[in-house]
């Protein structure tokens, strides 16, 4: 952040493996020249990796698309836990420790060594290593159809024990070159959408998560990721995180897509903008041109002693040069 009272809260902007390959290759010269602004103003990047792009090789190549531009990645965005059609389906282990290790980790041969596993006699040793050291990993908790008859206190516990069952895996697996350092892990509030039931989409439902990872002995094992756009009540959101780990921050909007662009600079099209409502709104918008949310986040975060990364979430038609320009401008004069 500029120099004020949040400038130790690092300032990022959110981008997909997708993007961050378009802007590096040459292929989309308006995200190129997007990625360069944000460069030169913020602090880095989160890195959003959508369900198709959480592979070990992806989201390598990210790492050296984001380099390429002299954005370090400091949190990262893992694909949501699933929708579970029919409630609990005992695979959410498996789901969250496989994007974890996919997004943080390479494969690399030591070649100086044989392999533990002498199945495979005359193969070196495989190790796994880091291949970045983002801060916090953000996830979408699951959410399940309103029909499915879903026990939500039991979709609480197994929520709390996959977290736990997660870190343990990670941090105890035999390829592992040395202790590795984990990001915090956070789960997020999420935009409700009709007809699905959700584990976190109010101050309330911190409280209970909270009161299940503390009866199960893992009060620890829970941070929370604050989503301004998500909630129409954003200072009570974050008041019931008391410390969040990580705060996105959008805009919102309930106008046309020709009312929006129009406080909005020339290069963004109204026919690009993603225009499926969520919750009666259109999300990801720059946080600048509808600012409400985003000041209540801001202004509550400068009376608190807290400090975590603020995280800049856009749509891809809103990720232009120009709107990057005018966002910081206006960054810096709300400090």
């Amino acid at each position: 952040m500029p120099d004020g009272p949040l400038e130790d809260a690092p300032l990022l902007v959110s981008m997909t493996v997708t993007e961050l390959f378009l802007a590096a290759t040459g292929r989309n010269e308006r995200l190129a020249d997007f990625a360069t602004v944000v460069a030169e103003a913020a602090d880095g990047i989160e890195l959003f990796v959508e369900p198709t792009e959480a592979y070990m090789s992806s989201t390598q190549a990210a790492v050296g698309y984001a380099s390429s531009f002299g954005l370090p990645i400091r949190t990262i965005h893992t694909p949501p836990l699933g929708v579970h059609e029919q409630g609990l389906d005992g695979n959410w282990n498996v789901e969250w420790n496989t994007h974890l290790k996919e997004v943080l980790l390479n494969y690399e041969q030591d070649g100086t060594r044989p392999a533990a596993d002498q199945s495979y006699p005359g193969q070196p040793e495989i190790n796994r290593v880091p291949k970045m050291e983002p801060a916090v990993a953000t996830t979408h908790p699951p959410r399940f159809p309103t029909d499915a008859e879903t026990r939500l206190a039991e979709a609480r516990r197994d929520l709390v024990e996959t977290f736990r069952a997660t870190i343990e895996h990670i941090r105890s697996d035999r390829f592992l070159e040395a202790p590795l350092d984990l990001p915090t892990i956070a789960v997020e509030n999420v935009c409700p959408r009709p007809g699905f039931d959700y584990l976190l989409t109010s101050p309330a439902d911190i409280d209970q998560l909270r009161a299940v990872a503390a009866s199960q002995g893992g009060a620890d094992l829970l941070a929370f990721t604050g989503d301004v756009g998500h909630t129409a009540t954003p200072t009570a959101m974050l008041e019931a995180m008391e410390t969040p780990a990580n705060i996105h921050l959008h805009g919102v909007s309930d106008a046309s897509p020709d009312a929006i662009v129009d406080r909005l600079p020339g290069d963004v099209s109204a026919s690009a903008l993603t225009t499926e409502p969520r919750a009666g709104t259109v999300q990801h918008l720059p946080p600048n041109a509808f600012p409400d949310r985003t000041e209540s986040a801001l202004n509550w975060l400068a009376n608190t002693e807290h400090r975590c990364p603020l995280t800049i979430e856009l749509q891809r038609a809103c990720k232009t040069p120009a709107v990057a320009r005018e966002l910081f401008e206006w960054f810096e004069a709300v400090e």
